[in-house]
């Protein structure tokens, strides 16, 4: 069995012009900051992995600049997990995946796609607790249900540990022959049609990161915020750790213990 992680870094997506904050996406300025992200916070939680049993995918834009793409090669050159691909559009990226894939792995051997955003963390045990959940069945996706979420800031972070159905982290189990599908044959909330399924409910295994580059992801408010948080189990430390503030955990919470207890007395007294 062979796995594979996949990542789209610049690809383009019809409809997709610009971020969170406005911004115009794939100029110069924003695959500056898309690399820092990267580099900061994503490549060193996958260099982190205590199973590095697997072939790293990162799809980029045929029309990267050049001085990326020799970031590019330098990267893969100290993490050789890494294979950078160049494509066109988003229609290229399931065939060259599937090409790489079947050049790797033997005919009708069993293997193991795996989602992750550029900007997002995985837990260090994240790829060998996919392995360790593998069955040798077609068409089965593991979905690792429980992570957080943290919103970057000037000096603090806010973080907040939540589940996720069917979320950016799942993974789908096939053979590799000519028709094979991988993970991102479909958008992954879809995968909750899936007929077989794998559903772990193990502690926080990713990381879902929200900055104001972002497009889709927004900031769950109506989650309790954590001050227990192991950064090193995502490959971070020194300056780059994620810290919050203990006081504004304390509001944060409060507030929502309030709430629910409103609620509760609105229901009983049916109003």
């Amino acid at each position: 069995m062979k796995h594979f992680l996949i990542t789209r870094f610049n690809v383009r997506v019809e409809g997709w012009e610009t971020s969170r904050d406005g911004e115009k996406v794939l100029t110069p300025e924003w695959l500056e900051e898309r690399f820092r992200l990267f580099e900061t916070y994503c490549l060193p939680s996958v260099i982190n992995q205590t199973n590095q049993n697997f072939d790293w995918c990162i799809f980029f834009d045929i029309n990267t600049p050049q001085q990326f793409k020799q970031k590019v090669t330098k990267l893969s050159q100290t993490y050789p997990n890494i294979v950078a691909i160049y494509i066109k559009d988003m229609s290229s990226l399931i065939p060259k995946f599937r090409q790489y894939i079947l050049s790797k792995a033997d005919k009708e051997e069993f293997i193991i796609t795996s989602r992750l955003d550029n900007d997002d963390l995985i837990h260090k045990n994240f790829i060998q607790t996919i392995r360790d959940n593998f069955v040798e069945k077609a068409n089965v996706v593991i979905d690792l249900r429980r992570g957080y979420q943290v919103t970057l800031g000037d000096d603090f972070q806010e973080i907040r540990a939540f589940d996720f159905n069917f979320n950016p982290f799942v993974s789908y189990i096939e053979k590799a022959k000519a028709s094979l599908k991988t993970v991102m044959h479909k958008n992954h909330r879809d995968f909750k049609y899936t007929k077989l399924q794998t559903i772990v409910k193990q502690p926080p295994l990713w990381i879902e990161l929200v900055h104001s580059s972002n497009k889709y992801n927004s900031v769950r408010k109506e989650y309790k915020r954590i001050l227990d948080f192991d950064n090193a189990a995502f490959g971070l430390s020194g300056k780059l750790v994620f810290k919050e503030r203990s006081l504004a955990v304390f509001v944060h919470n409060n507030i929502i213990n309030l709430k629910s207890k409103l609620k509760k007395i609105k229901r009983k007294l049916n109003v």
